[in-house]
C-alpha cells in the first residue's frame, strides 16, 4: 500500500456515508438527545475496493464465546495486500454483541472498529458534543439532519483545512484520487 492509498483510507467520509445514532437522552428535555456519528460497514468495503482493490483486502473474524451474549466478543481483522512487500499485513479489533441483532451487530462494530486500526472513520472520535431533536421513539427527528449535516461538514472542514495549514498537501478524497464514481458527494461547507 503506498501513502497516498494510506491518506485515501484515512480521508473523511461524505455526510452521505455517516449514519447517527442516539447516545443518550437530555434529562433536562426529552426531546434533545446527544448524538453520535459512525461509518456505516458498507462505507468501509466500498473505501477499501476503490483504494486498494477488491483483491487486495480480506477480512476474518473470530469470537470468543462467553456464557451469554453480554460475555461474548467478536474481533475482526482486516488484511491488505503491500505488494511492494509481497506480504499482507493485518490489523484487528473487537466488540461485543449488541442488544439488536447481538451476533450480527457485534460482528459489524467489530469490523468498524478494525477498519478504524487502519484510519477509517478514526477522525469522527473527535466529532463530540452534537445534540439533536428527537421524536417520540427516541429516533433522532428528519428535522435535525440539515443542521447534522451543516456541524459534520464545518467540522470535516476544519480537519481538512488543519492539515492543509500544517504543510500537508490538500488531499482529495478517495473517489476522486481512484476515478471512481462519487454518489451525491458533498464538499465540506
Amino acid at each position: 500500500m503506498t501513502d497516498e492509498q494510506a491518506k485515501a483510507l484515512e480521508y473523511p467520509f461524505t455526510f452521505q456515508e455517516i449514519e447517527w445514532r442516539v447516545l443518550r437522552v437530555s434529562k433536562n428535555d426529552p426531546t434533545r438527545a446527544q448524538v453520535a456519528a459512525y461509518v456505516d460497514s458498507r462505507a468501509i468495503q466500498n473505501r477499501l475496493d476503490s483504494v486498494v482493490g477488491r483483491e487486495n483486502w480480506q477480512n476474518t473474524f473470530e469470537s470468543v464465546v462467553g456464557s451469554n451474549n453480554g460475555t461474548t466478543a467478536h474481533i475482526c481483522r482486516i488484511s491488505i495486500y503491500y505488494p511492494e512487500r509481497g506480504e499482507w499485513i493485518s490489523k484487528s479489533d473487537g466488540a461485543g454483541c449488541t442488544d439488536v441483532e447481538p451476533i450480527k451487530g457485534g460482528l459489524s462494530n467489530a469490523f468498524k472498529r478494525a477498519a478504524s486500526m487502519w484510519g477509517m472513520g478514526r477522525y469522527l472520535y473527535g466529532l463530540k458534543n452534537i445534540w439533536a431533536t428527537i421524536d417520540e421513539y427516541k429516533c433522532i427527528a428528519q428535522k435535525s439532519y440539515p443542521e447534522l449535516e451543516k456541524r459534520y461538514n464545518q467540522y470535516v472542514n476544519h480537519l481538512l483545512n488543519k492539515k492543509q495549514g500544517s504543510g500537508k498537501e490538500n488531499q482529495q478524497g478517495p473517489s476522486q484520487k481512484q476515478g471512481a464514481k462519487q454518489n451525491n458527494q458533498q464538499q465540506p461547507a
